[in-house]
C-alpha cells in the first residue's frame, strides 16, 4: 500500500511538472508566433511601400506622357523620342506591378494554407494533451 501511495505521489509530481512544462511550451510558442507575425507585418509594410511607390511612379509617367502628347502635336522629333522612352518605361513598370500583385496573391494563398495547417496541428496538440492528461488521472 505504501509503495502504491509513493507511486501515486510520483505520478502527481510528474503531472505537475508536465503541466508546468506544457504552460512554458505554450508561452514559448505564443512568443514565437508573435515574433513571426511582427516580422511578417514589417515585411508586408515594406511590400506595400514598394507597391505604392511603383504606383506613384506609374501615375507620374502617365501624367508626363499626357503632357508630352499635347506638347508634341507640332512634330518635334526629340519630344517623340522622350514619349517613346516614357511609354516603354511605363509598360515595364506596369508589368512589374502586375508581377508584384500576382506574387502578393500567391503569398496570401500560401499564408492562408500555412495558417490552416498550423491551426490543425494546434488542435491535434490539444487533443493529445487531453488524452495524456486523462491517462495520467487514470493511474
Amino acid at each position: 500500500m505504501k509503495r502504491l501511495e509513493q507511486r501515486e505521489k510520483e505520478l502527481q509530481q510528474r503531472e505537475a511538472q508536465n503541466e508546468t512544462e506544457r504552460r512554458e511550451l505554450h508561452d514559448e510558442k505564443k512568443r514565437i508566433e508573435k515574433e513571426k507575425l511582427h516580422s511578417k507585418i514589417i515585411e508586408l509594410e515594406k511590400k506595400l511601400d514598394a507597391r505604392q511607390a511603383l504606383e506613384l511612379e506609374i501615375e507620374w509617367m502617365r501624367g508626363a506622357l499626357h503632357v508630352l502628347k499635347h506638347m508634341g502635336e507640332d512634330g518635334d522629333m526629340e519630344l517623340k523620342k522622350n514619349m517613346d522612352a516614357i511609354k516603354e518605361d511605363l509598360k515595364e513598370k506596369e508589368e512589374e506591378l502586375e508581377h508584384m500583385e500576382a506574387l502578393q496573391q500567391a503569398l496570401v494563398i500560401k499564408e492562408r494554407k500555412s495558417n490552416d495547417e498550423l491551426q490543425e496541428a494546434h488542435k491535434e496538440l490539444i487533443s493529445v494533451s487531453v488524452c495524456l492528461s486523462t491517462l495520467m488521472y487514470s493511474f
